[in-house]
């Protein structure tokens, strides 16, 4: 409950962002999220919220998101 929106939404395809240094590609990991959280209707909230913060709901969907 403690990560951020947009880290719960990437984090099953975390090998995507990853550099072979093992740095995130922050730019790529965001707008990801974004799209993500456009497609599942993700609302009142912004990928850098924490999953505490959202809604039963919202939390829902950004679960949902995470598998897509």
């Amino acid at each position: 409950m403690s990560l951020r929106v947009r880290e719960n939404m990437t984090l099953a395809h975390l090998d995507k962002f990853v550099t072979h240094f093992g740095i995130v590609r922050s730019t790529q990991e965001r707008t990801a999220a974004k799209r993500t959280a456009k497609a599942v209707g993700l609302s009142g909230a912004t990928i850098d919220s924490t999953m505490a913060e959202l809604s039963g709901g919202n939390q829902q969907k950004a679960l949902f998101g995470r598998d897509r």
